[in-house]
């Protein structure tokens, strides 16, 4: 038993690389092969690259707008009275400034409207940041789909890459007039993993809200 594994060993021993085969065969068509190969190969590791970048950033683009859709459904209400109020709590607040400067008589006139200005303004704050919070949301809504294009055309580029490489290799086996056996590989493509989706806690929910104030 022992004999025949090592027979086995001796004999993947006698497998020979693409590069030692092309220096043997000293055929220039080899090498210039070999050279094509290289390029595209080259190329198709900077899609995957680009690739696998592009998923990362859409990632987070869909966990944030996961999150900011989470917390607008929570508060369904309170967007919906920012979207009725936001006009006139901007009406009132002008009124109320018009006032100042027109009809306060007194002092303590002044600081009663001064202090309902500072009210309008922020119950005006808070509504805003529900219908800036649904913007923003639409807007991520578009760079997901924009990421999700650009993730479909490079990955159909990648599997045009991948295509090249096979004919290259056919090729390559052709003019060194070898076999490609079961157990052989012509190259090892990198293949992209599975995106590992990013997580947002309560935290950064909280941050979310303070970006798009």
């Amino acid at each position: 038993m022992q004999k025949g594994n090592g027979g086995e060993a001796q004999q993947a021993k006698h497998f020979k690389t693409l590069n030692e085969l092309i220096a043997e065969s000293n055929n220039p068509e080899a090498k210039a092969l070999k050279q094509e190969i290289d390029k595209v190969s080259e190329e198709r590791r900077g899609l995957i690259k680009e690739l696998k970048n592009m998923e990362r950033l859409m990632g987070y683009k869909m966990e944030e707008h996961r999150a900011i859709t989470e917390l607008l459904s929570s508060h369904q209400k309170e967007l919906e009275e920012s979207k009725r109020s936001i006009g006139k709590l901007k009406r009132m607040k002008r009124n109320l400034e018009f006032a100042i400067e027109t009809e306060a008589s007194s002092l303590e006139k002044e600081k009663a409207l001064i202090r309902r200005i500072k009210e309008t303004n922020t119950k005006l704050d808070d509504a805003l940041m529900f219908i800036r919070l649904e913007r923003k949301m639409n807007n991520i809504k578009g760079d997901i789909e924009s990421y999700n294009t650009r993730i479909q055309e490079t990955a159909k580029k990648v599997h045009e890459y991948d295509a090249k490489l096979d004919e290259l290799y056919a090729r390559m086996r052709s003019v060194l007039n070898i076999r490609r056996s079961k157990g052989q590989k012509q190259g090892k493509k990198e293949k992209p993993q599975p995106r590992q989706m990013p997580t947002i806690n309560l935290e950064d929910i909280a941050v979310i809200k303070k970006k798009v104030e």
